[in-house]
């Protein structure tokens, strides 16, 4: 999914320590609703980029990665209700207008929000108006003019053009159960996928959809209707011919609707109305905490407070949209919301999931603009006024703001408080290093340095002084000019203060204010160059690293989850078949773990280091091979299991242990793993590498009397050939599945798959067809699950 920002380059550059340390770090984009105006603000609410545009508008605007900004505008005449816009205008990081394309008419006009895609197209929302006799002959049970919506997919053409390569509209995916005369009449009740002519608003804006959304992964499309009170989910995989009927696309339903929640009576289903109004139906994008969920903002109109809420929608094995005729689409309850007594906006609304797990909401009406976390405490704040539709959020890594943080020279890294680095003369005093984001060498002269806003040239670096192409210049701050080399007059204070690099005529380069400094660290940019500082370990004429941060992971959110000592079955990228350990992140947001350490023996430290920009996605998995062979692509530690027995440790970036696992034998083929996953105690179990672990390799009940009840037997003979018997019974009256998988995970044989009640069963496993080697075969019955190994010999 593309989010929905935009920024610019800001001639003076300010980089503050944030005061909210909980939020996730980036800059904001907002606009005030119907104005001309875009901002992008800092983490202490500094306004460091403005837009002026030609239009007014901005319901709606993105931040590309190339720094240009698409929003929406007003366009003068034709239709006007609610949230018209007409106009979709894109511009460079400095305002220049690359791009206007007009969609407005007497009879249709794209209004409220709009979707830049993966490919370069946007999609838009726009009404079309159908005349009253259009509107009675279609099943309306009065006589009204009405603007159904519909969406089109614009590619953009030159600098004022566009083709219209696909469409879809509502018009066509319509029934009702007022006049039996017409084509559309039927059964409510039994077509969730047609939505109810005579539901929604009486005339003109009749659904007053506000709200889109792309999913990339599925192929589909969510948006959010006020007047319908719900959210709706269509496939984008059809072509405009197929959007217009029953059939055809990805999901096989052509245009219909594939699934909608909020108001299951506008399908005369029974589930409770949640929304009252809702706004901004978004898709929570890949790789983010909630992956795949939909969030959306309930108004709550007239109720006093707003909600926001994130749900998952029920799909079957196949992906497809579960519906329980009577009842409704699922869930029955938001998988997460948030409310809070002064939260409240009747109309309006924009909500956005951060990838920390964070929440950042717009309570439109208001224009308060805040984060909130899982546990909903509030951990930002920009109340800046006014109406205000939408807010994004863009981290520090995002290509579109690299023109804020990555100034041609910058403070890269200092030190305040040094114990531990000398200068030439061998004296350990603070330091500034200065580092050139170009691929030029750079000049210095004239530039200034100074720690008081009211000394702005307080000291000139040297004449001639050069810092090379993507190089490093140190200047020593210790108030003596009289050694060898750059001095400073003037020094850092440990308690606090501010650096300023300046221009010849006094304008800022860079800034940076900072707090209370801890001995022996150093404030450092990181991303080198171009991040916010943190504490760090000095890396002084060198990159900074997220590996050099002193910020410490969490204990509990990284395990060690599975490992195998004796493996001949899963081979790594270079067919190799090594041992190997899978780490599992139990926590929603992602986390980088560059700087940790793996170990065979904890007593001798960190023995191997994970590498800068090793990242586990939040509930993801990371396996690293135990081959004692660095020189692999990939992540291969430089130690290797030991014969018979061992360890494993998994260390924080201090070395402090964070979890640890013994072993005394090994078992081919088989892993050791956490079951129930992520928590449980380690059993011998078959490899789920890289996937949750699910299956015990035992009768042994690890998961709290899970598998009590039931018993799986040796099969006999084994070895065997060319067919084996294997006996099992069932503590449990239930569905019952006997498989056979080989080494690779594969199913190769269904032994039995049904109804069972409690008794002992035999069945019969042929192994013609099937090649010589190790084989599990797996009972499953509700929780419980049980394997054993057997092997063809032919």
């Amino acid at each position: 999914m593309v989010l929905k920002v935009r920024a610019a380059a800001a001639i003076a550059l300010f980089f503050i320590i944030s005061v909210y340390p909980q939020a996730y770090n980036g800059y904001t984009l907002f606009g005030p609703h119907n104005s001309r105006y875009t901002y992008l603000v800092d983490m202490n609410n500094t306004v460091v980029k403005t837009w002026t545009h030609t239009k007014n508008g901005g319901y709606t605007y993105y931040l590309l990665e190339d720094g240009s900004v698409m929003r929406t505008a007003v366009a003068s005449g034709g239709l006007n209700g609610g949230g018209a816009q007409g106009v979709v205008q894109r511009v460079d990081w400095n305002g220049n207008l690359l791009w206007e394309y007009t969609y407005s008419s007497s009879t249709y006009k794209a209004h409220h929000d709009i979707e830049p895609m993966p490919n370069g197209n946007v999609l838009i929302i726009a009404w079309e108006v159908k005349t009253a006799a259009q509107a009675v002959a279609a099943g309306l049970n009065h006589s009204s003019s009405i603007w159904p919506d519909h969406i089109i997919e614009v590619q953009p053409v030159g600098t004022n053009g566009g083709n219209i390569v696909w469409k879809w509209h509502f018009w066509d995916h319509l029934i009702q159960d007022y006049d039996p005369s017409k084509a559309n009449y039927g059964v409510v009740a039994n077509h969730p996928e047609l939505l109810d002519i005579n539901v929604g608003s009486t005339s003109g804006d009749w659904m007053h959809v506000n709200g889109i959304s792309y999913n990339p992964e599925l192929d589909q499309i969510v948006f959010s209707s006020h007047n319908l009170h719900e959210l709706f989910v269509i496939d984008h995989s059809t072509t405009t011919a197929e959007a217009a009927g029953h059939t055809g696309g990805r999901w096989g339903k052509g245009g219909d609707i594939l699934y909608r929640w909020g108001k299951a009576s506008n399908y005369r289903a029974t589930s409770a109305q949640v929304f009252k109004v809702v706004h901004c139906a978004v898709w929570v994008p890949k790789g983010l905490p909630g992956e795949g969920h939909i969030m959306a903002f309930n108004n709550r109109e007239g109720q006093g407070t707003s909600m926001i809420v994130e749900i998952v929608p029920p799909v079957d094995s196949l992906g497809n949209y579960v519906f329980t005729p009577g009842t409704g689409y699922g869930p029955a309850a938001p998988y997460w919301s948030y409310t809070a007594s002064w939260f409240y906006s009747n109309h309006l609304g924009g909500v956005q999931r951060l990838p920390n797990g964070n929440t950042i909401i717009s309570e439109s009406t208001s224009g308060n603009l805040f984060e909130v976390n899982q546990a909903g405490n509030t951990v930002w704040n920009y109340n800046r006024g006014g109406e205000i539709v939408r807010v994004l959020r863009y981290g520090m890594d995002y290509p579109g703001i690299r023109k804020i943080n990555s100034g041609e020279i910058v403070i890269n890294e200092f030190m305040a408080s040094n114990d531990s680095i000398p200068d030439p003369a061998g004296e350990f005093d603070d330091w500034i290093e200065l580092y050139n984001n170009t691929d030029d060498d750079i000049t210095l002269s004239g530039r200034y340095l100074s720690n008081a806003s009211g000394q702005p040239t307080k000291f000139r670096i040297p004449q001639r002084t050069v810092i090379k192409a993507r190089d490093y210049l140190v200047v020593w701050a210790d108030n003596d000019l009289t050694q060898g080399g750059i001095h400073a007059n003037f020094d850092l204070s440990d308690a606090g203060g501010t650096l300023f690099l300046r221009n010849l005529n006094g304008s800022i380069i860079d800034t940076i204010t900072f707090g209370t400094q801890t001995m022996g660290k150093s404030m450092s940019r990181i991303p080198n160059g171009t991040g916010q500082f943190t504490e760090t370990n000095p890396t002084i004429g060198r990159e900074n690293k997220l590996s050099n941060t002193v910020v410490l992971l969490n204990q509990g959110d990284i395990v060690i989850n599975e490992f195998m000592t004796a493996n001949d079955s899963i081979p790594d990228p270079a067919g190799e078949f090594e041992g190997w350990v899978e780490l599992h992140n139990k926590s929603r947001g992602e986390v980088n773990i560059a700087g940790a350490f793996l170990t065979n023996d904890v007593s001798e430290g960190g023995k191997w280091q994970f590498p800068e920009g090793t990242v586990i996605p939040a509930n993801g998995y990371l396996v690293v091979w135990l081959d004692d062979d660095t020189l692999q692509a990939g992540l291969h530690a430089n130690f290797s299991f030991p014969v018979g027995q061992g360890m494993i440790g998994f260390m924080n970036r201090d070395s402090s242990v964070l979890d640890t696992v013994s072993f005394s034998d090994e078992s081919t083929n088989l892993s050791y793993a956490r079951i129930p996953n992520g928590t449980g105690s380690f059993v011998l179990a078959i490899p789920s590498i890289g996937k949750a672990n699910t299956t015990v390799y035992s009768t042994v009940d690890p998961m709290g009397n899970r598998n009590v009840g039931y018993n799986l037997a040796q099969n006999y003979p084994n070895p065997f050939n060319p067919e084996t018997k294997i006996n099992f019974s069932i503590g449990v009256p239930g569905r019952v599945s006997l498989k056979v998988y080989d080494l690779l995970g594969n199913k190769v044989a269904t032994l039995t798959d049904d109804f069972m009640n409690e008794g002992s069963y035999s069945v019969t496993f042929d192994g013609r067809g099937h090649p010589s080697g190790v084989y599990f075969y797996v009972l499953t019955s509700g929780e419980a699950k049980i394997a054993k190994k057997l092997t063809l010999l032919k």
